[in-house]
């Protein structure tokens, strides 16, 4: 887990990891005799340390599709954190539940109102409005596309309904894919929801980072408890620097410019 910030001086948000849990797939689980916890079961468990850490803090994830799980949506709502996925063309989405006096009676009592069209059949309908703008997608620039959003409860057998705005994002020049995003918080604006979504592209060039120069996943120990032990160390080694306290290749203006680096990041922590 990351913290994104975006120095006052750049144009680009940072990822800053400061939160690493191991997860191990699913035939090693069963191999130990153990019970297996999938991503978003730890997810789960790292938005509730969070929460803990920083009770008053408004607290936004932005996650992949691993984490396009509704009942970590509602782990995350308990928590009062928002939580931002990517969604599918298929989810089922239902209408919020009509008040008591409007319900069909007799049968078994309604938990959600009336599905809503999947979000595949909103795509090719000619009947969507669709509003058009500029944003910033994904590290590639400015891009113009078409989107489109609404509300609804999000609904799975077993699982209390979850409120949610979606948003249904395609590129009019129609060469990419059509896009999900799914925020956990209904009152939301779309377009806030495509902005702060966009950042998550960061955590893609720190992860890349990691691979390239602390070999994140190309370590040479064999030992799984040594590899417990420097996996995590090394991503938190983006945290950190031993900078010289005069460097003779720097000059006064690029110490004052990582001086003010240090206090941009300091001030969003705070």
């Amino acid at each position: 887990m990351a913290v994104v910030v975006t120095p006052a001086w750049s144009k680009q948000p940072w990822s800053l990891p400061f939160l690493v849990v191991l997860s191990t797939a699913p035939a090693f689980s069963v191999l130990k005799g153990k019970r297996h916890k999938t991503i978003a079961m730890w997810a789960s468990q790292m938005i509730s340390l969070m929460h803990r850490w920083l009770p008053d803090r408004d607290i936004v994830v932005l996650g992949d599709g691993a984490y396009n799980c509704l009942a970590l949506g509602l782990q995350a709502t308990k928590r009062s954190v928002t939580l931002i996925t990517p969604g599918q063309l298929d989810h089922a989405f239902h209408d919020p539940l009509l008040p008591a006096e409007h319900r069909p009676k007799g049968g078994k009592p309604r938990i959600v109102g009336k599905r809503q069209p999947n979000l595949d059949q909103v795509l090719v309908d000619p009947s969507t409005q669709w509003q058009e703008n500029e944003v910033q997608w994904y590290g590639q620039g400015i891009r113009v596309i078409q989107w489109c959003s609404g509300t609804a409860w999000w609904h799975r057998a077993k699982l209390p309904p979850l409120p949610i705005r979606w948003v249904l994002v395609r590129d009019p020049s129609g060469k990419y894919e059509p896009n999900v995003l799914v925020c956990s918080n209904p009152n939301w604006q779309a377009l806030l929801i495509i902005a702060t979504y966009m950042k998550r592209w960061s955590l893609e060039g720190t992860f890349e980072e990691a691979r390239a120069h602390l070999g994140i996943q190309t370590q040479r120990q064999w030992s799984d408890l040594a590899i417990e032990r420097t996996t995590p160390l090394r991503l938190v080694y983006l945290q950190f620097g031993d900078v010289d306290g005069n460097p003779s290749g720097c000059s006064r203006a690029d110490r004052r410019r990582a001086g003010r680096l240090v206090s941009q990041i300091c001030c969003h922590l705070s």
